[in-house]
């Protein structure tokens, strides 16, 4: 049945065609239908035309004084507007997240395959992140983007290739490229709250705002926007506003386009940072960066007032495409320049340092470094010096395959340390955060007096370190202490301790700590020696008792 349909409404285009001797030299293109017996004027708006209801316009066209006064080798006009059309629909040429089509007005919504052939009837919405393209046979594309609704009024082919668009802009930004085909007429019609925008060949924006209010501007040709029965005439670089209830605006030039300053040769970090020079007039700019030259594919997009700048988070590596456009204060955006190339190489990443922590005191010459993996990294360079810019020689360099790396350094003192990553084709990530750590030097050794021997008690001095010091003192019967037989803590530069009873040579030894309990090195050992405790005369007695003993036996 419905390919029935198709090649009678085909046949029909063919009689259409054979009929079209000539037509009206005006800006209205219309196909002649002759007259013959029998035939009304209503009867012939039944057979050709659109909506046949609108047979009174036919009559009007024809400044026909009676409807029903017409006879046979009259020619009545039709314009091409009015007549029966073989459907024309759309198809999906690009769309991207957030995308829903419905089939009727009073259908369901549906997300978007992008297999679908958009015809009369169908309407598509766009999310926050939705953008979709509808390509249509003669070449004709219209972009809608997104928080966008668009419903497909009137989409058809009609006599001698006439090709004739309506749709309805509910919300939201459309671009249109208009393609004029050669010999044939077109027209396209976006209807929206506040007015019509007509096209028959041209490059052109129309955007609806929340309050309704339109919008209008065009990049190439020229396009009519009517309103409360009053029409402007945009050509090439002009815009218009049309505000709900009012007619147009008059025309206005669309604004250059901003020139975008400061834009290095390769972003190296996140955010991007992207600005312009302002122009007089400009009371906001529009920036779109999209992952495709021709700027469907919308990445990142946002209003920005004068003078601020535009800020992208984070974004993966690649080739990115900016456009700007300012905003004058009716809210007609102007033209952009041709989309600029942004190179984004944000990996390998700077890595984050875990230790030591900035301003860390380390009370020791080795220092164990450590930062978290980072991807897309074959091995870390390490940078360690005295110098907060690392400029000077002193410099050391390291790398190492590992997140991880121990630092034996010559001296104590302040040093910096940055690591960065880098990726297997040799590019270079970004340097860290430059950290700052002091190596603290351990507390002095001690001076040690020579120890003090009492009848009962064992007197030992010491330099005093000054306050907040503590004291170890170790005392031991060889030089290596591996056997002591004392070991004592103490907070004052002195000690007393019994007198050791073996007699023998001994070693004494101070230690100082801090606060903390930071130990610097033992002082050189002090030596005291323990004599007998046994009196001379004592042992010359007993020697002589013994004496006299061997002597007195028989």
């Amino acid at each position: 049945m419905k390919k029935t349909a198709i090649l009678s409404s085909l046949f029909l285009m063919i009689v259409l065609w054979a009929l079209c001797l000539s037509a009206r030299a005006s800006d209205d293109p219309a196909v002649e239908i002759l007259v013959v017996k029998n035939d009304t004027v209503i009867q012939l708006c039944q057979k050709y035309l659109d909506d046949p209801a609108q047979w009174m316009q036919i009559v009007e066209f024809n400044r026909l004084s009676n409807r029903d006064l017409i006879y046979p080798g009259q020619k009545i006009l039709i314009p091409v507007r009015y007549l029966k059309g073989l459907p024309a629909p759309g198809r999906v040429a690009f769309f991207k997240g957030d995308v829903r089509v419905r089939e009727k007005a009073d259908g369901e919504w549906k997300p978007l395959s992008g297999q679908e052939r958009l015809e009369k009837g169908a309407s598509i919405q766009t999310g926050a992140d939705g953008a979709v393209e509808i390509l249509f046979d003669d070449g004709t594309s219209l972009i809608q983007q997104s928080h966008t609704v668009l419903e497909i009024l009137k989409t058809q082919t009609k006599a001698g290739g006439s090709l004739w668009r309506r749709f309805l802009l509910q919300s939201g930004r459309l671009i249109l490229h208009v393609r004029r085909a050669m010999g044939k007429e077109q027209r396209l019609e976006i209807q929206t709250p506040a007015a019509v925008a007509v096209a028959r060949g041209t490059d052109f924006r129309v955007r609806v705002d929340d309050r309704g209010d339109t919008a209008s501007e065009v990049l190439e040709g020229r396009i009519d926007v009517g309103a409360m029965n009053q029409t402007v005439e945009l050509s090439e670089g002009y815009g218009t506003k049309v505000k709900k209830g009012l007619p147009p605006m008059k025309p206005r030039p669309l604004m250059p386009p901003p020139e975008p300053v400061d834009i290095p040769s390769v972003y190296r970090k996140t955010p991007l940072v992207f600005t312009v020079k302002a122009f007089s007039g400009t009371v906001s700019n529009r920036f779109v960066l999209t992952r495709d030259e021709t700027q469907k594919d919308a990445l990142n997009e946002r209003v920005v007032p004068n003078g601020q700048p535009f800020l992208v988070p984070v974004i993966d590596d690649g080739v990115y495409y900016l456009s700007v456009r300012s905003i004058d204060e009716t809210g007609i955006e102007g033209l952009s320049a041709p989309p600029m190339a942004v190179r984004v190489r944000v990996n390998p990443l700077p890595p984050f340092i875990q230790s030591p922590v900035d301003g860390a005191r380390i009370k020791s010459k080795k220092v164990s470094f450590n930062w978290l993996r980072v991807d897309q990294a074959a091995f870390y360079e390490i940078e360690v010096s005295p110098d907060p810019l690392f400029e000077k020689t002193s410099v050391q360099r390291m790398k190492t395959p590992q997140n991880t790396h121990d630092v034996e350094l010559a001296e104590f003192g302040a040093y910096y340390f940055r690591v960065r990553a880098v990726a297997d084709d040799g590019h270079e990530g970004l340097w860290s955060d430059r950290i700052a750590f002091h190596l603290i030097a351990p507390p002095p050794s001690p001076s040690v007096d020579t120890p003090q021997l009492e009848e009962k008690s064992l007197h030992i001095r010491w330099q005093d370190q000054g306050a907040g010091k503590r004291y170890r003192c170790q005392i031991s019967r060889d030089r290596s202490f591996r056997e002591l037989i004392a070991d004592k803590m103490v907070s004052e530069p002195s000690l007393i301790l019994d007198r050791p009873a073996q007699s023998g040579l001994y070693f004494v030894r101070i230690q100082t700590l801090d606060a903390e309990g930071y130990a610097g090195g033992f002082s050189e050992p002090q030596t005291f020696e323990i004599k007998s405790a046994k009196d001379p005369w004592v042992v010359v007695g007993a020697y002589g008792i013994m004496l006299i003993i061997i002597l007195l036996l028989p």
